[in-house]
Protein backbone atom coordinates (compact mmCIF):
# COMPACT_ATOMS: atom_id res chain seq x y z
CA UNK A 1 0.00 0.00 0.00
CA UNK A 2 3.00 2.40 0.98
CA UNK A 3 4.20 2.38 -3.30
CA UNK A 4 0.43 2.80 -4.17
CA UNK A 5 -0.18 5.49 -2.15
CA UNK A 6 3.39 7.58 -3.09
CA UNK A 7 1.85 6.87 -6.96
CA UNK A 8 -1.34 8.35 -5.92
CA UNK A 9 0.65 11.52 -4.30
CA UNK A 10 3.00 11.25 -7.40
CA UNK A 11 -0.30 12.01 -9.92
CA UNK A 12 -1.89 14.23 -8.01
CA UNK A 13 0.59 16.50 -8.03
CA UNK A 14 1.64 16.33 -11.65
CA UNK A 15 -2.27 16.97 -11.96
CA UNK A 16 -2.04 20.47 -10.51
CA UNK A 17 1.28 20.89 -11.73
CA UNK A 18 4.16 20.11 -9.01
CA UNK A 19 6.07 18.15 -11.37
CA UNK A 20 6.91 20.61 -14.20
CA UNK A 21 7.04 24.33 -15.18
CA UNK A 22 6.71 25.96 -18.25
CA UNK A 23 9.56 26.35 -20.67
CA UNK A 24 9.82 29.93 -23.04
CA UNK A 25 10.10 27.85 -26.09
CA UNK A 26 6.54 25.82 -25.12
CA UNK A 27 3.83 26.23 -28.17
CA UNK A 28 0.36 27.70 -26.62
CA UNK A 29 -2.28 25.34 -25.35
CA UNK A 30 -4.87 27.45 -26.70
CA UNK A 31 -3.67 27.15 -30.20
CA UNK A 32 -3.22 23.50 -29.60
CA UNK A 33 -7.14 22.65 -28.51
CA UNK A 34 -8.26 25.56 -31.65
CA UNK A 35 -6.70 23.36 -33.59
CA UNK A 36 -8.80 20.19 -32.65
CA UNK A 37 -12.01 22.64 -32.72
CA UNK A 38 -11.09 23.30 -36.26
CA UNK A 39 -10.97 18.80 -36.71
CA UNK A 40 -14.18 18.00 -34.83
CA UNK A 41 -15.88 20.89 -37.19
CA UNK A 42 -14.99 19.36 -40.19
CA UNK A 43 -15.59 15.35 -39.12
CA UNK A 44 -19.07 16.83 -38.04
CA UNK A 45 -19.67 18.65 -40.79
CA UNK A 46 -19.17 15.89 -42.87
CA UNK A 47 -21.07 13.54 -40.29
CA UNK A 48 -18.38 11.45 -39.51
CA UNK A 49 -19.15 12.16 -35.54
CA UNK A 50 -22.18 12.29 -34.51
CA UNK A 51 -24.23 15.43 -32.29
CA UNK A 52 -23.58 13.63 -29.59
CA UNK A 53 -19.78 13.28 -30.06
CA UNK A 54 -19.43 16.81 -30.97
CA UNK A 55 -21.08 18.56 -27.77
CA UNK A 56 -19.96 18.99 -24.59
CA UNK A 57 -21.15 20.42 -21.34
CA UNK A 58 -18.71 23.50 -20.35
CA UNK A 59 -20.20 23.77 -16.50
CA UNK A 60 -16.92 23.22 -14.92
CA UNK A 61 -17.81 24.39 -11.26
CA UNK A 62 -17.63 21.38 -9.16
CA UNK A 63 -13.13 21.35 -10.49
CA UNK A 64 -11.91 20.97 -7.39
CA UNK A 65 -8.01 20.96 -8.43
CA UNK A 66 -5.34 23.97 -8.12
CA UNK A 67 -3.51 24.41 -11.44
CA UNK A 68 -1.12 26.71 -13.07
CA UNK A 69 -2.52 30.03 -14.87
CA UNK A 70 -0.84 28.92 -18.27
CA UNK A 71 -2.44 25.21 -17.86
CA UNK A 72 -5.81 25.13 -19.55
CA UNK A 73 -9.12 23.98 -18.47
CA UNK A 74 -11.22 21.71 -21.08
CA UNK A 75 -12.76 18.76 -21.28
CA UNK A 76 -12.04 15.27 -22.43
CA UNK A 77 -14.47 15.22 -25.21
CA UNK A 78 -12.64 18.16 -26.97
CA UNK A 79 -9.36 16.72 -26.96
CA UNK A 80 -10.97 14.52 -30.25
CA UNK A 81 -14.59 12.67 -30.06
CA UNK A 82 -15.25 9.64 -28.03
CA UNK A 83 -16.32 6.41 -29.02
CA UNK A 84 -17.93 3.07 -27.80
CA UNK A 85 -17.99 -1.07 -28.69
CA UNK A 86 -20.12 -3.41 -29.65
CA UNK A 87 -20.13 -7.40 -29.87
CA UNK A 88 -20.45 -8.75 -33.32
CA UNK A 89 -23.32 -12.16 -33.18
CA UNK A 90 -21.61 -14.31 -31.67
CA UNK A 91 -23.37 -17.54 -33.15
CA UNK A 92 -22.72 -16.10 -36.62
CA UNK A 93 -18.81 -17.54 -37.42
CA UNK A 94 -17.60 -15.34 -40.26
CA UNK A 95 -18.03 -12.07 -37.62
CA UNK A 96 -15.17 -13.72 -35.79
CA UNK A 97 -11.59 -13.79 -37.38
CA UNK A 98 -8.08 -12.21 -36.90
CA UNK A 99 -8.56 -9.16 -38.40
CA UNK A 100 -9.04 -7.08 -35.82
CA UNK A 101 -8.12 -7.15 -31.67
CA UNK A 102 -11.35 -7.31 -30.06
CA UNK A 103 -10.87 -6.14 -26.30
CA UNK A 104 -13.57 -6.81 -23.13
CA UNK A 105 -12.66 -5.08 -19.53
CA UNK A 106 -11.95 -8.46 -18.63
CA UNK A 107 -9.06 -8.64 -20.80
CA UNK A 108 -7.52 -5.09 -18.85
CA UNK A 109 -6.54 -7.40 -15.93
CA UNK A 110 -3.94 -8.90 -17.83
CA UNK A 111 -2.30 -6.13 -19.17
CA UNK A 112 0.78 -4.83 -16.73
CA UNK A 113 1.51 -1.79 -18.97
CA UNK A 114 -0.05 1.07 -20.50
CA UNK A 115 -0.39 -0.25 -24.06
CA UNK A 116 -3.29 -2.33 -24.58
CA UNK A 117 -2.34 -4.79 -27.55
CA UNK A 118 -4.34 -8.10 -27.88
CA UNK A 119 -7.48 -9.40 -26.71
CA UNK A 120 -8.65 -12.52 -25.75
CA UNK A 121 -10.60 -13.05 -29.23
CA UNK A 122 -10.28 -11.26 -32.65
CA UNK A 123 -13.47 -10.17 -35.00
CA UNK A 124 -13.10 -10.17 -38.84
CA UNK A 125 -13.97 -7.28 -41.10
CA UNK A 126 -17.52 -8.45 -41.65
CA UNK A 127 -18.04 -8.53 -37.91
CA UNK A 128 -17.04 -4.50 -37.53
CA UNK A 129 -19.21 -3.64 -40.45
CA UNK A 130 -22.07 -5.48 -38.86
CA UNK A 131 -21.65 -4.69 -35.25
CA UNK A 132 -21.59 -1.27 -32.95
CA UNK A 133 -18.22 -1.64 -33.21
CA UNK A 134 -15.85 0.85 -33.85
CA UNK A 135 -12.06 0.81 -34.88
CA UNK A 136 -9.88 2.60 -32.84
CA UNK A 137 -6.53 3.31 -33.99
CA UNK A 138 -3.23 3.42 -32.27
CA UNK A 139 -3.24 6.22 -29.21
CA UNK A 140 -6.49 6.27 -28.20
CA UNK A 141 -7.36 6.54 -24.97
CA UNK A 142 -9.45 3.62 -23.56
CA UNK A 143 -11.58 3.14 -20.44
CA UNK A 144 -13.64 0.74 -19.43
CA UNK A 145 -16.82 1.84 -18.51
CA UNK A 146 -18.55 -1.38 -16.98
CA UNK A 147 -17.52 -3.81 -14.50
CA UNK A 148 -14.65 -3.75 -13.78
CA UNK A 149 -15.00 -0.13 -14.20
CA UNK A 150 -12.62 2.36 -14.70
CA UNK A 151 -9.64 0.74 -15.37
CA UNK A 152 -7.45 2.67 -17.88
CA UNK A 153 -4.61 2.33 -21.16
CA UNK A 154 -3.78 3.35 -23.97
CA UNK A 155 -4.36 1.48 -27.75
CA UNK A 156 -1.08 0.00 -28.64
CA UNK A 157 -2.27 -0.72 -32.24
CA UNK A 158 -5.72 -0.52 -34.20
CA UNK A 159 -8.22 -2.52 -32.07
CA UNK A 160 -11.80 -2.88 -31.43
CA UNK A 161 -14.03 -3.36 -28.04
CA UNK A 162 -16.99 -4.37 -26.66
CA UNK A 163 -19.43 -2.05 -25.46
CA UNK A 164 -17.67 -2.20 -22.08
CA UNK A 165 -15.49 0.57 -23.10
CA UNK A 166 -15.79 4.36 -23.95
CA UNK A 167 -12.38 5.73 -25.64
CA UNK A 168 -11.03 9.01 -26.55
CA UNK A 169 -9.72 9.31 -29.98
CA UNK A 170 -7.67 12.59 -30.05
CA UNK A 171 -7.11 14.83 -32.95
CA UNK A 172 -4.21 17.12 -31.95
CA UNK A 173 -1.25 17.36 -30.65
CA UNK A 174 -2.26 15.73 -27.12
CA UNK A 175 0.22 13.24 -25.07
CA UNK A 176 -2.54 10.30 -24.93
CA UNK A 177 0.40 9.03 -21.92
CA UNK A 178 -1.22 12.93 -20.06
CA UNK A 179 -4.32 11.94 -20.44
CA UNK A 180 -3.80 8.36 -19.20
CA UNK A 181 -1.81 9.35 -16.14
CA UNK A 182 -4.73 12.62 -15.53
CA UNK A 183 -7.46 10.55 -15.82
CA UNK A 184 -5.89 7.61 -13.20
CA UNK A 185 -4.99 10.51 -10.76
CA UNK A 186 -8.66 11.16 -11.15
CA UNK A 187 -10.36 7.85 -11.08
CA UNK A 188 -12.52 7.90 -8.35
CA UNK A 189 -13.84 11.16 -9.47
CA UNK A 190 -14.69 9.74 -13.33
CA UNK A 191 -16.80 6.68 -11.49
CA UNK A 192 -18.53 9.30 -10.27
CA UNK A 193 -21.37 11.57 -11.10
CA UNK A 194 -21.73 15.34 -10.38
CA UNK A 195 -23.81 14.72 -6.95
CA UNK A 196 -21.33 11.88 -5.69
CA UNK A 197 -23.26 8.52 -6.56
CA UNK A 198 -20.94 6.11 -7.67
CA UNK A 199 -21.89 5.21 -11.63
CA UNK A 200 -22.97 2.03 -12.34
CA UNK A 201 -21.63 2.49 -15.77
CA UNK A 202 -20.13 5.52 -17.24
CA UNK A 203 -21.57 6.96 -20.54
CA UNK A 204 -19.84 8.69 -23.52
CA UNK A 205 -21.50 11.75 -22.54
CA UNK A 206 -19.93 11.13 -19.03
CA UNK A 207 -16.51 10.48 -20.38
CA UNK A 208 -16.94 13.45 -22.84
CA UNK A 209 -17.47 16.22 -20.24
CA UNK A 210 -15.07 14.90 -17.92
CA UNK A 211 -12.79 17.46 -17.31
CA UNK A 212 -9.10 18.21 -17.62
CA UNK A 213 -6.61 21.01 -17.01
CA UNK A 214 -3.68 20.79 -19.69
CA UNK A 215 -0.48 22.13 -19.66
CA UNK A 216 1.45 22.75 -23.69
CA UNK A 217 2.22 19.38 -24.81
CA UNK A 218 5.99 19.72 -24.14
CA UNK A 219 5.16 20.20 -20.75
CA UNK A 220 2.92 17.25 -21.10
CA UNK A 221 6.13 15.23 -21.82
CA UNK A 222 7.84 16.53 -19.58
CA UNK A 223 5.46 15.54 -16.91
CA UNK A 224 4.96 12.27 -18.24
CA UNK A 225 8.66 11.28 -18.40
CA UNK A 226 8.63 13.07 -14.90
CA UNK A 227 5.97 10.45 -13.60
CA UNK A 228 7.40 6.98 -14.96
CA UNK A 229 10.90 8.14 -13.65
CA UNK A 230 9.41 8.27 -10.13
CA UNK A 231 7.10 5.15 -10.71
CA UNK A 232 10.45 3.47 -11.72
CA UNK A 233 12.16 4.51 -8.56
CA UNK A 234 9.17 3.51 -6.25
CA UNK A 235 9.45 -0.10 -7.99
CA UNK A 236 12.90 -0.86 -6.54
CA UNK A 237 11.09 -0.44 -2.66
CA UNK A 238 8.07 -2.82 -3.68
CA UNK A 239 9.92 -6.08 -2.46
CA UNK A 240 10.80 -4.36 0.84
CA UNK A 241 6.71 -3.27 1.28
CA UNK A 242 6.26 -6.83 -0.15
CA UNK A 243 8.60 -8.39 2.31
CA UNK A 244 6.60 -6.07 5.61
CA UNK A 245 3.43 -6.73 4.18
CA UNK A 246 4.04 -10.44 4.07
CA UNK A 247 5.70 -10.13 8.16
CA UNK A 248 2.73 -8.38 9.31
CA UNK A 249 0.46 -10.83 8.00
CA UNK A 250 2.69 -13.61 9.79
CA UNK A 251 2.80 -11.42 12.98
CA UNK A 252 -0.46 -12.09 14.58
CA UNK A 253 0.46 -16.20 13.93
CA UNK A 254 3.85 -15.95 15.29
CA UNK A 255 2.46 -14.22 18.23
CA UNK A 256 0.13 -17.38 18.76
CA UNK A 257 2.73 -19.52 18.43
CA UNK A 258 4.58 -18.27 20.89
CA UNK A 259 2.12 -18.07 23.68
CA UNK A 260 0.83 -21.79 22.87
CA UNK A 261 4.85 -22.53 22.82
CA UNK A 262 5.03 -21.23 25.98
CA UNK A 263 1.83 -22.72 27.98
CA UNK A 264 2.01 -26.07 26.45
CA UNK A 265 6.06 -25.91 27.54
CA UNK A 266 6.65 -27.34 24.03
CA UNK A 267 10.66 -26.19 24.10
CA UNK A 268 11.19 -27.39 27.58
CA UNK A 269 12.72 -30.60 28.74
CA UNK A 270 10.41 -32.09 30.62
CA UNK A 271 8.17 -34.75 30.66
CA UNK A 272 5.57 -35.34 27.82
CA UNK A 273 3.39 -38.14 26.44
CA UNK A 274 2.74 -39.42 22.60
CA UNK A 275 -0.44 -38.25 21.02
CA UNK A 276 -0.94 -42.28 20.32
CA UNK A 277 -1.30 -42.85 24.10
CA UNK A 278 -4.51 -40.34 24.30
CA UNK A 279 -5.29 -40.27 20.55
CA UNK A 280 -7.27 -43.30 19.05
CA UNK A 281 -8.43 -43.41 15.64
CA UNK A 282 -11.45 -44.90 15.07
CA UNK A 283 -12.79 -47.30 11.96
CA UNK A 284 -16.49 -46.02 11.27
CA UNK A 285 -18.18 -48.35 9.11
CA UNK A 286 -20.41 -47.15 6.03
CA UNK A 287 -24.56 -47.18 7.50
CA UNK A 288 -27.44 -46.58 6.25
CA UNK A 289 -29.16 -44.19 9.04
CA UNK A 290 -31.70 -42.04 7.89
CA UNK A 291 -31.16 -38.81 6.03
CA UNK A 292 -28.71 -36.57 7.69
CA UNK A 293 -26.04 -34.21 5.84
CA UNK A 294 -22.91 -35.24 4.67
CA UNK A 295 -20.59 -33.09 7.18
CA UNK A 296 -17.10 -32.27 4.93
CA UNK A 297 -14.80 -29.55 6.66
CA UNK A 298 -16.95 -26.71 4.57
CA UNK A 299 -19.90 -27.58 5.81
CA UNK A 300 -18.61 -27.96 9.40
CA UNK A 301 -17.27 -24.60 9.60
CA UNK A 302 -19.74 -22.62 8.11
CA UNK A 303 -23.22 -24.89 8.71
CA UNK A 304 -24.11 -23.81 4.91
CA UNK A 305 -24.36 -26.03 1.53
CA UNK A 306 -26.52 -28.67 2.73
CA UNK A 307 -25.92 -32.24 1.16
CA UNK A 308 -28.58 -34.64 2.53
CA UNK A 309 -27.17 -38.51 1.95
CA UNK A 310 -28.78 -41.54 3.22
CA UNK A 311 -25.72 -43.72 3.78
CA UNK A 312 -22.43 -42.93 5.29
CA UNK A 313 -19.49 -42.80 8.01
CA UNK A 314 -22.70 -41.90 10.70
CA UNK A 315 -21.42 -39.99 13.94
CA UNK A 316 -22.97 -38.15 16.48
CA UNK A 317 -23.11 -34.71 17.76
CA UNK A 318 -20.11 -33.58 20.10
CA UNK A 319 -17.97 -36.54 18.55
CA UNK A 320 -14.10 -35.07 17.49
CA UNK A 321 -13.44 -35.41 13.82
CA UNK A 322 -9.38 -34.80 12.70
CA UNK A 323 -8.78 -33.84 9.02
CA UNK A 324 -6.61 -36.48 7.33
CA UNK A 325 -6.27 -34.84 3.91
CA UNK A 326 -5.50 -31.43 1.89
CA UNK A 327 -3.80 -27.98 3.28
CA UNK A 328 -5.16 -27.74 6.54
CA UNK A 329 -4.65 -31.63 8.17
CA UNK A 330 -3.73 -32.24 11.30
CA UNK A 331 -6.96 -29.68 12.55
CA UNK A 332 -9.39 -30.42 14.74
CA UNK A 333 -13.17 -30.34 14.63
CA UNK A 334 -16.44 -31.13 17.09
CA UNK A 335 -19.04 -32.52 14.93
CA UNK A 336 -21.74 -29.58 15.63
CA UNK A 337 -24.83 -32.03 14.43
CA UNK A 338 -25.63 -36.11 13.53
CA UNK A 339 -24.78 -36.84 9.98
CA UNK A 340 -22.40 -38.21 8.04
CA UNK A 341 -18.72 -37.78 8.30
CA UNK A 342 -16.72 -36.33 5.01
CA UNK A 343 -13.58 -38.77 3.55
CA UNK A 344 -11.18 -36.34 4.64
CA UNK A 345 -12.45 -36.69 8.28
CA UNK A 346 -11.26 -39.44 10.88
CA UNK A 347 -13.37 -40.04 14.05
CA UNK A 348 -10.71 -40.06 17.04
CA UNK A 349 -11.37 -40.53 20.75
CA UNK A 350 -9.66 -38.89 23.30
CA UNK A 351 -8.41 -40.49 27.16
CA UNK A 352 -10.43 -38.85 29.82
CA UNK A 353 -7.35 -37.10 31.67
CA UNK A 354 -6.75 -34.47 29.32
CA UNK A 355 -9.74 -32.04 28.45
CA UNK A 356 -10.69 -31.03 24.23
CA UNK A 357 -10.01 -27.57 24.41
CA UNK A 358 -6.34 -28.33 25.52
CA UNK A 359 -5.63 -31.01 22.72
CA UNK A 360 -6.85 -28.52 19.84
CA UNK A 361 -4.67 -25.67 21.44
CA UNK A 362 -2.22 -27.89 21.06
CA UNK A 363 -2.82 -29.12 17.77
CA UNK A 364 -3.08 -25.40 16.74
CA UNK A 365 0.65 -25.20 17.81
CA UNK A 366 1.60 -28.16 15.88
CA UNK A 367 -0.24 -27.20 12.77
CA UNK A 368 2.66 -25.63 10.84
CA UNK A 369 4.76 -28.96 11.92
CA UNK A 370 2.00 -31.48 10.38
CA UNK A 371 1.82 -29.27 7.10
CA UNK A 372 5.58 -28.92 6.86
CA UNK A 373 6.03 -33.19 6.70
CA UNK A 374 2.72 -34.13 5.06
CA UNK A 375 2.83 -37.30 2.51
CA UNK A 376 1.55 -37.37 -0.46
CA UNK A 377 2.39 -35.31 -4.09
CA UNK A 378 -1.43 -34.87 -5.33
CA UNK A 379 -2.93 -35.15 -2.29
CA UNK A 380 -1.13 -34.00 0.56
CA UNK A 381 -2.34 -35.82 3.47
CA UNK A 382 -1.65 -35.94 7.25
CA UNK A 383 1.37 -37.83 7.74
CA UNK A 384 -0.61 -40.67 10.58
CA UNK A 385 2.94 -42.01 12.13
CA UNK A 386 4.62 -38.39 12.67
CA UNK A 387 1.04 -37.03 14.25
CA UNK A 388 1.34 -40.46 16.60
CA UNK A 389 4.46 -39.93 18.20
CA UNK A 390 4.52 -35.71 18.64
CA UNK A 391 4.71 -35.86 22.19
CA UNK A 392 2.15 -33.74 24.12
CA UNK A 393 2.33 -32.53 27.97
CA UNK A 394 -0.38 -33.29 30.04
CA UNK A 395 -0.35 -31.45 33.41
CA UNK A 396 -3.93 -32.43 35.73
CA UNK A 397 -6.81 -31.51 34.28
CA UNK A 398 -7.22 -28.30 36.60
CA UNK A 399 -3.98 -26.67 35.13
CA UNK A 400 -5.51 -27.64 31.32
CA UNK A 401 -8.33 -25.74 32.30
CA UNK A 402 -6.28 -22.96 33.56
CA UNK A 403 -3.81 -23.01 30.41
CA UNK A 404 -7.38 -23.03 28.15
CA UNK A 405 -9.02 -19.84 30.45
CA UNK A 406 -5.39 -18.05 29.75
CA UNK A 407 -5.24 -18.92 26.23
CA UNK A 408 -8.53 -17.66 25.56
CA UNK A 409 -8.12 -14.88 27.39
CA UNK A 410 -4.87 -13.38 25.30
CA UNK A 411 -5.77 -14.68 21.80
CA UNK A 412 -8.29 -11.77 21.50
CA UNK A 413 -5.09 -9.72 22.49
CA UNK A 414 -3.44 -10.98 19.63
CA UNK A 415 -5.95 -10.07 16.98
CA UNK A 416 -6.11 -6.75 18.37
CA UNK A 417 -2.57 -5.78 18.08
CA UNK A 418 -2.65 -7.61 14.36
CA UNK A 419 -5.21 -4.90 13.47
CA UNK A 420 -3.01 -2.03 14.73
CA UNK A 421 -0.38 -3.82 12.97
CA UNK A 422 -2.48 -3.53 9.87
CA UNK A 423 -3.99 -0.25 10.20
Amino acid sequence: MIVEELKKSILKAAITGQLSSKHSTDSDIKETLNNIKKKRDELYNNKIITKQQYLVMTNNNNYRYDYPKDWELTQIGYLGYVVGGGTPKTEIKEYWGNDYSWITPKDMKSFTDKYIDVGSRSISELGLKNSSAQLIPSGAVMCSSRAPIGYLGISKNELTTNQGFKTLVPLGNIDPEYVYYYLMARVDDLKKSGDGTTFSEISGADLAKFHIALPSVEEQHRIVKKIESLFEKLETIRPLEDELNNEKKLFSAKMIKSILSFMYKDNEEIEKIELEKIVTFENVKNISNGIYNYLDVQYIRNLENESKIEEGRFVKKGDLALLMDGENSGELFKIPEDGYLGSTLKKITISSNIIEKYLIYYLKLKQDYFKGNKRGAAIPHLDKKLFKSAKIYIPSIDEQQRIVKKIEQLLPLCNEIEKLVNS
